[in-house]
């Protein structure tokens, strides 16, 4: 990557070899004179010309010297073209130009040595982050702007015409744009067409230039970076400079070109057209990236950026300043020293509420309330009051966790003191991801949101010995700090994005974890990838991944994250539905032990031992490890936690028929949740009927009704109509008003649910049947017969095809009967019920048919 360039010709330089550049050079030996200066040797040539290293003795400094091969007076313009631009610019971003002369009838320009590679060079040397590609490309288009300020428009940028400065303090100073052949002024008229037509075949990656001189004059720069003016003829702008850049830019951040085609010429046939570039594979993180950078390629000039310093501002607006600050972001061994201030600082410790105030300040607070309010929900408000308490309380005790971190400094080796500052830099990284997915809610997302928040980890793990510490290289750790910001923000999008969007952005995490080759930040991207994958559905799948994780990382020594990945195995084994495998849950349960040293990992232990019991019929035990998953849970700072321990505690009980202890767990549940989650949640809704239900099975539907109307009120607050939690809520109600004889008050209610069903589901859907029964069951109640008889001829229209023991048609059935035993046929009912009682009903069909043969009889 390394050595001498500068600018060629307005096309791609190529390094010396033995041959020597095209031309007669064979004068322009080491030791020769160019006018004053005495020749080094040969670096390279381009298409139009080459050029040499020499010294210039008169101020005893390094210049290299650009000579044309051509010897014609055309060509001496060209080259004083490029000298006057050069000349006119005062920047640290552009080459400097210092004089210009004729050699052998060869016009030449001496210009400024610059040591240091391409930014191609630079680019396919190694994976670069998206900090790194921005702060140079932001500094080209500083200089460039610097450039439109005179007058100049460069009309040839690529990054063979842009120099990564050696040795310079940061990449921002590093970069110098060379190569200003081709530019002129904002308001040059197009030279004149001596009628010589476009090339037939050209090389996208040359300057047309490299033809000839003569000819088609008006058509300069290089194809695969030309903006469509300029294929037209017609006039150029800073704009046609925003075009290039935003070409190259869009190429380094996504390894792609922004135009349709497989090969060269036919991408280069879009830009001709004025085609409309491709959206880039962006992850959500660089959402906000990829909008600036396309508008920047809009066809249209006038439809780009005003100027380039306002796409700079587009490009850095939404990636907020990270918490340690510029010029310590890299402490000895590659590792982030944010938590140090200045050097000569009476106490390092101080200030530490700078570095969440960063990210986490009024002005983000302000943004977004205004984006909670813009959704216009009755509850937005409430929910981000909860949302911004979360994160207030989190960063009080982020900075408690960093200042003991900061003054326990002598107490370490420096390696856990920068391991342990790395792990708390990354903890802010995902409460940048946080603030961004709530900047960006919507109306529908404000629950997404909302979650988004409790997804921030506990700043206390970054004192854990565990800590996995960061590569000693200093590039390496540059790169493994992206890495890992970018898994923070796939592992917030998943509360604001798809399941396949989710494991889309964790897919692509993982390649570049891979191709870093640094394992500990590889295991982080698969337990993510692994986990996005599990929640698409794709169990077995996951399993794999799971399984393939656990022992590669028991074989790297990292045991608790082979006891993690051992607890989701347990959890893919034990979940309900297709795949159950409670053997295997229980095996890897085992593996999982590592965990129990934290009441975190305890509780979440004794959940999983829980819910096998359950599943395998123990109840005693499922009962006890129950308890045992709620105390633990007690004894962390997580009421999600707590909150999700007393559900499965509730529901063990309750289906274990022991409703009198499941109510109190149900209503301590809805307690928590209240607290955690505010008035209106889908959790909270859930809750609440998970209470409602054992009230009413306990025989008290006037104290389970209000709160299944909290939950439907909820539902109704957050949902739209037509919605299946919708139908739902209000089916309970209604049968909660149909158990309190109020058949007047649940009518309507199951009327409703029945019409969401149908058409949420269709109106075939085995849902719309049961509640037409429930509609018909009302109406008989009410003496409304023929009513009820329509709606139950609906209802076994869609159960008929179930067997008669299935519970959704004997309910159809049995008020069949019954509707017939109102219109006074009461022997046919009785030998209807008899009849069923003889077939392997369930235990609650079986108790219907004899309470109506009670009543019948």
């Amino acid at each position: 990557m390394g050595g001498v360039r500068t600018a060629g010709s307005g096309s791609e330089a190529t390094e010396h070899s033995s041959g020597g550049p095209r031309g007669d050079v064979s004068s322009l030996a080491p030791g020769d004179v160019v006018g004053r200066y005495v020749v080094d040797g040969v670096l390279g040539s381009g298409g139009m010309g080459f050029v040499v290293s020499a010294r210039d003795p008169t101020l005893d400094r390094p210049v290299a010297i650009k000579v044309l091969f051509r010897e014609d007076e055309k060509g001496e313009v060209w080259l004083r073209r490029e000298a006057q631009a050069l000349a006119a610019l005062n920047h640290p971003g552009i080459v400097v130009v210092h004089d210009v002369g004729v050699i052998h009838g060869r016009p030449f320009l001496a210009m400024e040595l610059v040591d240091g590679a391409t930014l191609r060079a630079w680019l396919d040397a190694a994976t670069r982050t998206d900090d790194e590609i921005l702060a140079v490309f932001e500094a080209a288009a500083r200089g460039l702007a610097a450039a439109h300020d005179t007058g100049v428009v460069h009309c040839d940028f690529k990054p063979a015409n842009v120099m990564i400065r050696s040795g310079a303090p940061s990449l921002s100073d590093a970069v110098c744009i060379m190569d200003f052949g081709l530019a002129r002024t904002h308001a040059e008229e197009p030279g004149h067409i001596d009628g010589e037509s476009m090339p037939a075949s050209i090389d996208p990656g040359e300057s047309l230039l490299s033809n000839e001189l003569t000819g088609a004059d008006r058509l300069r720069g290089t194809p695969r970076y030309m903006a469509p003016e300029q294929f037209a003829l017609g006039n150029v702008s800073p704009a046609t400079d925003q075009y290039a850049l935003c070409i190259a830019l869009y190429e380094a951040l996504w390894r792609r070109s922004p135009f349709r085609g497989d090969t060269a010429a036919e991408r280069v046939a879009e830009q001709m057209i004025g085609a409309d570039p491709l959206p880039p594979p962006a992850s959500r993180s660089q959402r906000r990236l990829a909008e600036a950078v396309l508008r920047g390629l809009a066809p249209k000039p006038e439809a780009r950026w005003p100027s380039l310093l306002e796409l700079v501002d587009a490009l850095r607006a939404p990636r907020r300043t990270r918490w340690w600050v510029a010029g310590a972001a890299v402490a000895v061994g590659g590792v982030v020293a944010g938590l140090a201030l200045a050097e000569d600082s009476n106490n390092p410790c101080e200030g530490l509420e700078a570095r969440t105030a960063a990210v986490w300040n009024d002005e983000v607070r302000a943004r977004i309330g205004a984006s909670f309010a813009a959704t216009e929900r009755s509850y937005a408000a409430d929910a981000w009051a909860i949302g911004e308490r979360r994160i207030d309380d989190w960063s009080s005790r982020w900075i408690e966790v960093a200042t003991q971190t900061c003054r326990t400094r002598a107490d370490v080796s420096a390696r856990a003191y920068d391991t342990r500052t790395s792990c708390l830099s990354r903890q802010l990284h995902r409460l940048d991801a946080v603030v961004e997915v709530l900047e960006a809610v919507d109306a529908d997302g404000v629950f997404r949101a909302l979650d988004a928040s409790a997804l921030l980890p506990t700043p206390q793990a970054c004192l854990d010995e565990d800590i996995v510490p960061m590569p000693n290289d200093p590039m390496l750790a540059t790169l493994v700090e992206g890495i890992y910001d970018d898994i923070e923000r796939c592992i917030v999008a998943e509360k604001s994005a798809t399941a396949d969007e989710y494991e889309a952005c964790t897919r692509t995490v993982l390649e570049v974890a891979r191709s870093s080759g640094y394992e500990p930040v590889v295991f982080e991207a698969r337990r993510v990838h692994a986990d996005a994958v599990d929640g698409s559905g794709e169990r077995e799948r996951s399993r794999e991944l799971w399984e393939a994780l656990y022992f590669d990382a028991l074989a790297a020594g990292r045991t608790k994250l082979a006891a993690t990945t051992a607890l989701a195995l347990a959890s893919s084994n034990a979940r309900e539905g297709r795949g159950i495998d409670l053997e295997a849950a229980t095996t890897w349960v085992g593996h999982a032990s590592p965990l129990r040293d934290s009441p975190r990992g305890a509780s979440r232990i004794a959940r999983m031992e829980a819910l096998i019991a359950h599943h395998g019929g123990d109840g005693d035990r499922a009962i006890e490890r129950g308890r045992a998953a709620v105390e633990l849970a007690e004894g962390t700072d997580r009421p999600n936690l707590l909150a999700t321990a007393l559900n499965t505690l509730g529901k063990i009980l309750n289906e274990r028929g022991r409703r009198e202890q499941a109510r109190p767990i149900y209503e301590r549940a809805v307690k928590v949740y209240r607290g955690y989650l505010g008035r209106v949640h889908p959790r909270l809704a859930t809750a609440l009927n998970n209470l409602a239900t054992v009230i009413g099975d306990m025989g008290d539907p006037a104290g389970a009704l209000p709160m299944f109307e909290e939950a439907l009120a909820i539902r109704r607050e957050m949902l739209p109509h037509e919605h299946r939690h919708i139908a739902t809520g209000t089916a309970n109600v209604a049968q909660t008003y149909t158990r309190m004889g109020q058949h007047a008050k649940a009518l309507p209610l199951h009327r409703e649910s029945a019409e969401v069903f149908a058409a949420v589901e269709g109106e075939d859907s085995w849902y719309h049947g049961v509640l037409q029964t429930s509609v018909a069951n009302n109406l008989r109640e009410l003496g409304r017969l023929d009513e009820a008889s329509a709606a139950l001829e609906i209802a076994l229209g869609i159960l008929r095809e179930y067997p008669l023991e299935d519970g959704r048609r004997f309910g159809a059935e049995a008020e069949l009967a019954l509707l017939g035993a109102a219109r006074g046929n009461k022997a046919a009912a009785i030998a209807f019920f008899r009849d069923a009682l003889d077939k392997p009903l369930r235990d609650a069909e079986r108790r219907q048919a004899e309470t109506a043969l009670e009543r019948l009889q």
